[in-house]
């Protein structure tokens, strides 16, 4: 998967950056996780428990959910307390520092471009933000009534767009979204075939986060952002990753690899000794059971006041 972005924008300004399937694989693909990471400004949700300046900004725990009934505000935010014995530092203080924001679509269908082959609306369609400084991360299953689990409309190798995102810079100056990949992030995008098997894309190293380790990335792309600074838009910020469904987190970090050709290549080694060499992950087998056990109840809801009424 790759980027797609404007090379510059003015401050202030909304664009759009496409995750695009470049080229799109050569099997039917019923699935696809990604994640773009941003300059937010906020520490990683992982980060939030402690009372240190994770992401070097003079700020500590900026950016953080608010826990209980009441958040830190004011000189609470500038200190390393727990002024609310709430038991978190600075809970609900704003982040400090953001660059950039991605400014989220209603749901996450106003944000992903494919469809099912059959034209049916995506069954799961998940979206987040929170990862990192800051991360908008998708997670996109077609319908699955039985197996195999109806394909995503992509045509073999083409250039598909995958998903739109809208952002804006809040400060000048050269800025970089990254596109993460499996299994570097767990959240990174993968993709997911009819079977269930969850097959990775080709990736480069960069060092992402700073910390002068390089990871492994899909593509990243800098754009130059240009005038003053503005304020961040009003509204809801979510945190913490999304809810885990293509993504093989702890399951088996071991998968299909998927070339820049889109051409599949196999890899079933059992590298974390479940004896589970491959398949579907276990965050996946779990939205699975959910969605299977809700058509169930309302089958027999159905069933109960159908033979009520007769």
């Amino acid at each position: 998967m790759s980027l797609n972005a404007p090379a510059s924008v003015s401050t202030g300004e909304t664009f759009t950056v496409i995750i695009m399937a470049d080229p799109a694989p050569d099997f039917e693909v019923a699935g696809f996780g990604s994640e773009v990471l941003f300059p937010g400004g906020k520490e990683a949700p992982g980060s939030c428990v402690n009372d240190t300046d994770d992401d070097g900004d003079g700020a500590v725990n900026d950016g953080c959910a608010q826990v209980g009934d009441t958040s830190e505000t004011g000189d609470q935010c500038a200190n390393s307390a727990d002024d609310d014995g709430d038991g978190i530092v600075n809970d609900g203080c704003p982040a400090v520092g953001a660059a950039m924001e991605w400014l989220q679509r209603p749901s996450c269908e106003d944000e992903v471009l494919v469809e099912q082959a059959d034209g049916d609306p995506l069954v799961l369609c998940l979206s987040s933000v929170g990862t990192l400084s800051g991360g908008a991360v998708h997670a996109v299953l077609a319908e699955f009534a039985e197996p195999p689990l109806t394909p995503i409309t992509l045509e073999p190798g083409s250039t598909a767009p995958l998903v739109e995102l809208d952002f804006r810079c809040l400060t000048a100056g050269n800025h970089t979204l990254t596109l993460t990949a499996v299994p570097d992030s767990a959240d990174g995008v993968i993709y997911a075939d009819v079977e269930g098997n969850e097959i990775w894309v080709e990736t480069e190293q960069q060092d992402y986060d700073g910390d002068t380790t390089l990871n492994d990335v899909a593509d990243s792309v800098t754009i130059n952002c240009e005038g003053p600074a503005v304020p961040a838009s009003p509204g809801p910020t979510a945190t913490g990753a999304a809810p885990g469904s293509l993504t093989p987190g702890a399951a088996e970090p071991s998968a299909t690899q998927i070339g820049e050709d889109g051409e599949v290549s196999e890899g079933d080694e059992d590298d974390d000794g479940d004896g589970d060499g491959d398949g579907i992950s276990a965050g996946l087998w779990a939205v699975i059971i959910a969605v299977l056990a809700a058509a169930i109840a309302g089958l027999v809801v159905f069933g109960w006041r159908y033979a009520r009424s007769r």
